[in-house]
């Protein structure tokens, strides 16, 4: 999430030309799923939209969907400060490129996530009204993703963006002097349990496991319960 401030709201996803009803309301489902609750669709093709197999696939979704259609893209983007246009390839059009990822986290204002057609995608007309595009990593071998696919990817990374990154206080990382005591004590009950069979061996090993719980970076709950392991290894030998 972007630092500085609360979660923008929230994008609205704006598909330019669909041509399945199935695709609609798998699109729809996946928007919803991530917390995106406006959908517009721009000139759907005729018998698309509303149609049953498009109710079927929303699976739902629909119910807490503003689903609205509009005759051209102007239309559908024209209360959005933003316009990120999602597309297979790079055009040759000076603009902003993100990934999903990076395309979500740049968003501060009502921004439109804009798909082009199942088959031909989006015009470079409709491109060049885009404020940014968005390209989505795929293999180099087999770039094909289906529309609602497409949809689905750019609102996992809006949820994750919008949801709450703030540890609790038992996941917080526990301090490093609660760190270093209880290294202190794993060493001494390591070395009174004969670990270190080599005394030349002893600071290589020791670095060895040091590195090893720096890397955890541990919650102060989790020292506390090595040190109960620790402590009933030993016994209850050590202070806790």
């Amino acid at each position: 999430m972007p630092t500085g401030g609360g979660v923008s709201e929230a994008p609205v996803v704006v598909l330019v030309r669909p041509q399945l009803a199935k695709n609609i309301g798998a699109a729809a489902r996946a928007a919803r799923c991530g917390g995106i609750k406006t959908l517009r669709l721009v000139a759907p093709r005729p018998g698309s939209w509303p149609h049953p197999a498009a109710q079927a696939m929303a699976a739902g979704a629909l119910d807490g969907l503003d689903m609205q259609v509009c005759a051209a893209l102007p239309d559908a983007v024209a209360d959005c400060r933003a316009v990120y246009a999602f597309t297979a390839r790079r055009r040759d059009i000076a603009k902003p490129f993100f990934a999903p990822r990076g395309a979500m986290a740049a968003v501060q204002h009502k921004t439109a996530l804009v798909f082009g057609a199942e088959r031909e995608g989006l015009t470079n007309d409709e491109v060049a009204r885009a404020t940014a595009l968005v390209h989505i990593p795929t293999a180099g071998d087999f770039t094909s993703l289906n529309l609602a696919q497409a949809v689905m990817v750019a609102a996992y990374e809006w949820a994750q963006r919008a949801a709450p990154q703030a540890p609790s206080a038992n996941e917080r990382p526990a301090q490093q002097s609660d760190l270093e005591g209880f290294f202190s004590r794993l060493e001494e009950a390591l070395g009174r349990a004969h670990f270190f069979r080599s005394a030349d061996m002893r600071p290589a090993m020791i670095r060895n496991i040091r590195a090893c719980l720096a890397r955890a970076a541990p919650s102060a709950q989790e020292v506390r319960t090595w040190h109960g392991i620790v402590t009933a290894l030993t016994g209850g030998k050590g202070a806790v």
